[in-house]
């Protein structure tokens, strides 16, 4: 369980756990890590974990609660459910949430411990390191309706095409189910791996 994994008292994996913020920053950051209170010296870096489908809310939850900055953006469209069409709202890229974290000093194995996480996002043994740029970009795009009153056409880009940051991630406004969304992040973040913005991540299984 998470809860022993991080040295806290065994508790129920079905309820929501908070860790406090020293405890998770210094298990997280392996042995040789500082006191906790001091200040972390090492840049922070955003990365991307893959989740199980609608578990993204509650990972991400999970992190925050133990003190780690994530990002889950969201976006809105109509979907057909009892009773006629609705506006709802989900993750922009099912199955994904990005975690800011320390490269150098975290354990990514503690990291897929934590219930819902299946694995850090990475390709081969590289994970992809997101630029804030394309995050600060996304954050822009964050809760954006697809379709519907006052949001896109179906097919149609928000703002016109991306640029940018953005630019790798065109389309993904366009698409009303969640998979090929994703599918196009995950192929934006192989070409940013492949271009040498990411970091050697060995010991995990998968």
């Amino acid at each position: 369980m998470i809860s022993e994994a991080l040295g806290l008292d065994s508790a129920d994996d079905t309820q929501p756990l908070v860790v406090p913020v020293q405890v998770a920053a210094a298990r997280l950051e392996g042995p040789d890590s500082r006191d906790p209170l001091e200040p972390v010296s090492e840049p922070l870096a955003w990365f991307v974990l893959r989740c199980r489908l609608r578990e993204e809310t509650r990972v991400a939850e999970l992190l925050n609660g133990g003190g780690f900055q994530t990002f889950l953006p969201q976006c809105q469209l109509r979907r057909r459910i009892p009773g006629g069409l609705r506006l709802v709202t989900e993750p922009l890229f099912p199955g994904f949430v990005f975690v800011h974290i320390a490269p150098g000093s975290c354990d990514w194995s503690l990291l897929c411990n934590v219930p819902g996480v299946q694995q850090v996002l990475r390709f081969g043994t590289l994970a992809p390191q997101v630029p804030q740029p394309m995050i600060e970009g996304l954050m822009h795009w964050d809760g954006v309706a697809l379709e519907g009153p006052g949001g896109l056409a179906p097919g149609e880009p928000a703002d016109g095409p991306p640029s940018g940051p953005l630019a790798d991630l065109q389309g993904v406004l366009a698409q009303r189910e969640g998979p090929a969304r994703s599918h196009l992040l995950q192929e934006a973040l192989r070409r940013l791996a492949r271009a040498g913005s990411a970091t050697q991540v060995t010991g995990l299984p998968g």
